[in-house]
C-alpha cells in the first residue's frame, strides 16, 4: 500500500466510457472502481464519463448526474488537488485512451503532477490475469460440446483465422496498438492454459463473427455461449451480440444450427478484471510519488 507524504493527498479519477444501464453502472463500473477504493481508502476516488452523450441520457433517465472528463479535471483544479490519479477503465491503448492521454497533458501545468493509468491489457501479466478471469467464468459452460465466444469492441486491422491444431486462430494483425493484437495476446494464454473451447473475436473490424465461426466450424460443437469481452454489458451486447438483427452474432450462429446462449454480463464483474484495474492505478500513484 502506498502511503500518502504530508500535506500530499492526491485523488483518483476513474474514467469510462459511460452507460446509462443503471445496473451495469452499480455491477460492473462501480465494482471496479470500489475495488480501487479499497486499496486506496485514504484517496478521494472520482467519477467521469467519456461519453457526452450517455452523460445525458443517464441524467435524463434515471436522474444521476456524472462529470464528463473536462469537468472532472475543471473541479479538481477548483478544488486545489495538487495530485491525480487518472486510472482509465478501457481495455486497450486505443483511441480513447489516447484522446485522454492528450486531455491530461493540457492540465500538466495546472496540477503539481497529473499521471494516467495503463489500460487492462498492457503487460504480459495484464494478458495473463485477464485470461485467468475470464477462463474462470467460461468454466461453467466447459462441457467439451460448447464453444464460448466472447466479444471485444476492436478498433481497426485486420485478422485472417483458419483451421489449425487444436481450434487456434492464427492472426496477421499481431502489432501493438492495432486494436486486435491484445484480444489475441488473451486468446493465446487461455489457449496456453488449457482452455481450447474459448474464442475471443471483435466487433469492429480484427477477429470477426465470420473469421469465429469458420474456425468453429472445425470443432464439433453443438451449442455457443456468448460473452461480451467489455466492462459493461450495454448496447454492444445487447444489439450487435444478441440481438434478434440478423447480422447479431446471436443470429450468425443460429443460422449455422447452434444452440446459442447469450451471456448479458460485462467483464467488470469479475474480481480477477478489477484487481488489474486497482495494480494499475498503484502504480500510477507510484509515479505521482516518484523522485
Amino acid at each position: 500500500m502506498i502511503q500518502a507524504r504530508q500535506k500530499r493527498s492526491p485523488a483518483i479519477l476513474a474514467v469510462s466510457f459511460g452507460t446509462t444501464n443503471g445496473d451495469s453502472l452499480r455491477t460492473e463500473i462501480e465494482a471496479v472502481e470500489q475495488a480501487v477504493a479499497r486499496r486506496f481508502p485514504e484517496y478521494e476516488l472520482r467519477r467521469a464519463f467519456a461519453s457526452q452523450a450517455l452523460i445525458e441520457q443517464l441524467k435524463k433517465t434515471n436522474n444521476l448526474q456524472v462529470d464528463s472528463i473536462r469537468e472532472a479535471l475543471e473541479k479538481a483544479v477548483e478544488d486545489r488537488i495538487a495530485l491525480l490519479a487518472v486510472q482509465p477503465t478501457y481495455f486497450v491503448n486505443g483511441y480513447e485512451y489516447e484522446a485522454l492521454e492528450k486531455m491530461i497533458r493540457e492540465y500538466e501545468d495546472r496540477f503539481e503532477r497529473i499521471v494516467i493509468g495503463e489500460p487492462l491489457l498492457k503487460s504480459e501479466e495484464d494478458y495473463k490475469a485477464a485470461a485467468e478471469a475470464v477462463a474462470e467464468k467460461a468454466s461453467a459452460y466447459d462441457d467439451g460440446r460448447t464453444a464460448v465466444c466472447f466479444m471485444g469492441h476492436g478498433v481497426r486491422g485486420r485478422a485472417d483465422s483458419h483451421c489449425g491444431g487444436r481450434g487456434t486462430i492464427k492472426s496477421a494483425a499481431v502489432h501493438s496498438g492495432d486494436g486486435v493484437s491484445e484480444y489475441v495476446k488473451v486468446q493465446q494464454k487461455l489457449r496456453k492454459a488449457g482452455y481450447t473451447n474459448c474464442y475471443i473475436g471483435t466487433m469492429q473490424s480484427g477477429l470477426s463473427v465470420e473469421d469465429l465461426l469458420k474456425t468453429i466450424r472445425c470443432r464439433e460443437y453443438r451449442r455457443i455461449v456468448l460473452i461480451p469481452f467489455m466492462l459493461t454489458a450495454g448496447r454492444h451486447a445487447r444489439r450487435e451480440m444478441a440481438g434478434s438483427q440478423e447480422d447479431s452474432w446471436k443470429s450468425v450462429f443460429e443460422r449455422e444450427g447452434y444452440e446459442v446462449l447469450c451471456v448479458i454480463e460485462g467483464l467488470g464483474r469479475l474480481r480477477g478484471i478489477q484487481q488489474i484495474y486497482a495494480a494499475h492505478t498503484e502504480a500510477a500513484l507510484h509515479k505521482i510519488f516518484k523522485e
